[in-house]
């Protein structure tokens, strides 16, 4: 259960969240004949020594049980502090899981995507190329908006200027 207050806590005095479950409570579950308003209710019913989120739990309870709880329904449903005897287990020392790794030097002369969209070997290649490098471009632009909130972008406006240019003189 969380920690009770030591005093009563007046309706007023809650937050708007439970004044409202406690109207609400009130209005659907209450007997009119005893209860003039939610008030009455939270004080014969003992609601103010209940802690808040207690309180709350058990308006939800009350809500889906359709009727009123009593203080007591209402402590008993509140989930219980951790046990003392929990045990934590033994702290085992760090241990140091580094692995180092040498890295053999790439004999290997690459290209880059716009070399293979401006000398493509055939043209299926450079097709290929130009998909990958313009997807590229567009999930940088994605990320960089993502970011920083701005929309623009230099290597996509560059991007769209050269495929308007293309456009345009055809």
């Amino acid at each position: 259960m969380n920690q009770q207050p030591n005093s009563w806590i007046s309706l007023s005095k809650r937050t708007p969240e439970i004044q409202d479950k406690v109207q609400d409570v009130f209005i659907k579950f209450a007997d009119k004949s005893l209860f003039q308003e939610s008030s009455d209710l939270y004080d014969d019913l003992e609601w103010g020594f209940i802690a808040q989120a207690d309180l709350y739990r058990g308006l939800i309870e009350s809500t889906r049980l359709q009727r009123c709880l009593t203080r007591e329904e209402i402590e008993s449903i509140a989930p219980s502090g951790p046990s003392p005897q929990i045990d934590h287990g033994i702290h085992e020392p760090d241990y140091d899981d580094t692995t180092i790794v040498d890295l053999v030097p790439n004999d290997v002369d690459g290209k880059s995507l716009s070399w293979f969209v401006a000398h493509p070997p055939n043209p299926e290649i450079g097709i290929k190329a130009s998909d990958i490098l313009d997807e590229r471009i567009l999930d940088l632009y994605v990320t960089h908006v993502n970011e920083t909130g701005e929309t623009y972008f230099p290597q996509l406006e560059s991007q769209l200027r050269a495929y308007y240019e293309l456009i345009a003189n055809q």
